[in-house]
């Protein structure tokens, strides 16, 4: 990442060698016909309830399945929300 001002004048400098002014405003433009991604709500403390609904965006909106669920969220690791529930990193301590 450029972290200097000569930096990011030679990374701009390289993008418009690389491209036309038209092909990168067609490249940022926003996307009409793809629907954006869903994005699933964090929360400070993971609990029953939020995991859910993490789960129920999950299966709505990805290929994600009641399998994955059992994989992922497995009795002991339900069991542990209290322990891993509120660190920083929320529950990467179960990361399977």
């Amino acid at each position: 990442m450029p972290t200097t001002r000569a930096d990011v004048q030679d990374y701009m400098s390289r993008l418009r060698r690389r491209m036309e002014p038209a092909e990168a405003a067609a490249r940022l433009a926003p996307d009409a016909v793809t629907p954006a991604a869903p994005r699933l709500r964090t929360v400070k403390r993971v609990s029953d309830r939020s995991l859910d609904a993490v789960w129920a965006t999950l299966t709505a909106e990805t290929a994600a399945g009641d399998g994955d669920r059992r994989a992922l969220a497995d009795p002991d690791t339900v069991a542990a929300l209290d322990t891993y529930g509120a660190n920083v990193e929320t529950m990467v301590g179960t990361l399977k």
